[in-house]
């Protein structure tokens, strides 16, 4: 470990059975990437024997270092802490009882070199049973700001440059259950680069009381999650808001447009008419009647660009339904609508 090294790995600790906790750390000490330091908070776990083994863990190799509260500040105050102690250009998230694969900080630190500019990193993970099982694995898309809006979709393994969590303010009181979703839209607010690393670098143990048990488990998560969303919103600026999706974890937004926004639509047509529920009708003409009286928008300019074969009785009764809001331009080459 240099004097400032790649990483910094953060595990807040509270009570957890001490053999998890035993090879969550291993699960570190086994890196190929040997440039790390490993930051263990124990936020005052009331088994004795955690601390016990945090300290001989502490002990056993200088790479290690161990912050011991004097209260519970729970997850935020105790993450936080590891992020003041952080002597890492990067700040690694760990659980206290999830694991790295070998080649974890080895495939972050090459993706790392590649991209020098990079700000925040993720990764795909696999969900695995209390023995290590494999339940899955989550192969994850490309970044998408978009979709992190609507799911904390990057969680596992999160890779984020130590001077833009800090420029943030880390960690913010208030999201507990959601707080790493809300320092992610943070971060990515103001990142330069984003980076996903397609290969699985994070086992994520499925324990009883834990969403991946159970979506149901923690639902201030839930609701910490979509205040976090909301609260990003508001800093961009997006005219929306955030609501619950249709499963728990999952959050859509309800987006406004500005009156001052013109929107333009589209319509190709020859004019062709069909029959409607038994009544005749000309496509073009019902859906430009549509978008004007359903579209929830005023400003909007309907451009229907007409095959020279459209009837001129289509395209007066278009002049009568949309007004000055209707551009007709007409298309002269050859067509198959």
């Amino acid at each position: 470990m240099t004097a400032a090294p790649l990483f910094s790995v953060i595990t807040p600790v509270y009570n957890p059975p001490v053999d998890v906790l035993e090879e969550t750390v291993r699960s570190v000490l086994a890196q190929r990437f040997r440039d790390w330091e490993l930051i263990l908070v124990d936020d005052c776990s009331p088994n004795p024997a955690v601390r016990d083994v945090l300290r001989g863990l502490a002990a056993s190799d200088e790479r290690i270092r161990l912050i011991e509260r004097e209260t519970n500040g729970h997850i935020v105050a105790a993450s936080n802490d590891g992020i003041d102690a952080a002597r890492g250009e990067f700040i690694a998230l760990l659980d206290h009882d999830d694991l790295l694969v070998p080649r974890s900080l080895m495939a972050m630190s090459r993706a790392i070199a590649a991209n020098p500019d990079v700000d925040y990193l993720y990764s795909d993970e696999r969900l695995v049973n209390q023995d290590g099982s494999p339940r899955g694995d989550f192969v994850k898309p490309a970044w998408s700001p978009e979709r992190l809006r609507g799911q904390m979709y990057t969680c596992h393994l999160s890779v984020l440059r130590t001077s833009v969590v800090r420029e943030v303010g880390g960690f913010h009181e208030g999201f507990d259950g959601s707080q790493d979703h809300d320092l992610v839209l943070r971060v990515t607010e103001r990142a330069r680069r984003v980076v996903h690393v397609p290969r699985v670098l994070y086992k994520w143990r499925a324990v009883p009381g834990s969403v991946v048990m159970d979506p149901q488990a923690k639902p201030y998560a839930w609701e910490a999650g979509l205040k976090a969303v909301q609260a990003h919103l508001d800093r961009v600026g997006a005219e929306a808001t955030a609501d619950f999706g249709v499963r728990t974890g999952v959050y859509e937004l309800n987006r406004r447009l500005s009156d001052a926004v013109r929107l333009s639509v589209v319509i190709p047509t020859r004019g062709t008419e069909g029959l409607v529920w038994g009544e005749r009708r000309c496509f073009v003409v019902e859906a430009v009647r549509s978008v004007l009286e359903q579209g929830g928008h005023d400003n909007i300019e309907v451009v229907v660009v007409h095959d020279t074969s459209t009837p001129q009785r289509v395209l007066r009764e278009l002049r009568h339904v949309a007004g000055e809001a209707l551009r007709l331009v007409p298309y002269e080459k050859s067509t198959s609508l």
